[in-house]
């Protein structure tokens, strides 16, 4: 499921300017998958709580920021 998801999202970075990379997760992932995915400059997001969790601090606080404007 990684190397599928990881491939999409590198395949449509071509195609999509954006400034982050993530790809959406049930749960929070092992620690060798999160490093796989910063190695190609993805995050990895997953629910957590009321909120999201996510590999990418920069990241997160946007989710957190988005949220609040919400």
């Amino acid at each position: 499921m990684f190397q599928g998801a990881r491939g999409t999202v590198a395949h449509l970075g071509r195609f999509v300017a954006a400034r982050h990379r993530a790809i959406l997760v049930p749960s929070e992932p092992r620690k060798d998958l999160r490093a796989l995915a910063a190695t190609a400059g993805h995050a990895f997001v997953w629910p957590e709580g009321k909120g999201y969790g996510c590999t990418d601090p920069e990241l997160r606080a946007a989710l957190v920021e988005g949220a609040r404007s919400s």
